[in-house]
């Protein structure tokens, strides 16, 4: 279930359920009118008191799909819904965020191997475990898990 609730007083002022045959994941706030004159490019208008929507993923047996609700109003269900054709699926998500535009990390930015961070960790495992986990390591290596040089 997921619920608007009165900020001091945590009174539930609306309330969505799906069904038992669906998954919801951690809604994401998505800010109605971003980045205009006056506004921020994270929020609307008014940061902290902006309307706007929330994005939840759903998973169920036949994939998955992305609802999107009134943040001022839950109560009316999704707005608008967007599902892949048959079967797809995504990862499980926990948590996620919204953010204006996605820009790649810098290519030189150090960044630490599955492989190096092994090493420390191997001699409390029992050797069959130790074995997986550098087969793994390799297998990560080999798919461009690297430092950069």
């Amino acid at each position: 279930m997921l619920a608007s609730l009165e900020r001091d007083s945590l009174k539930p002022l609306s309330e969505w359920a799906w069904t038992l045959e669906d998954y919801p994941t951690s809604p994401v706030f998505v800010p109605r009118a971003p980045g205009g004159p006056g506004r921020s490019r994270y929020a609307g208008r008014d940061p902290g008191g902006h309307s706007g929507y929330l994005a939840v993923v759903v998973h169920h047996d036949d994939g998955f799909r992305v609802e999107l609700l009134d943040a001022a109003d839950v109560s009316r269900g999704p707005v608008a819904t967007l599902a892949p054709p048959g079967g797809e699926v995504i990862p499980f998500l926990i948590h996620g965020a919204w953010l204006p535009r996605a820009v790649p990390a810098p290519r030189d930015l150090g960044r630490l191997s599955f492989a190096d961070d092994l090493d420390d960790r191997l001699s409390s495992l029992d050797p069959g475990l130790q074995a997986a986990a550098r087969a793994v390591a390799a297998d990560l290596i080999q798919e461009g898990d690297r430092h950069p040089e």
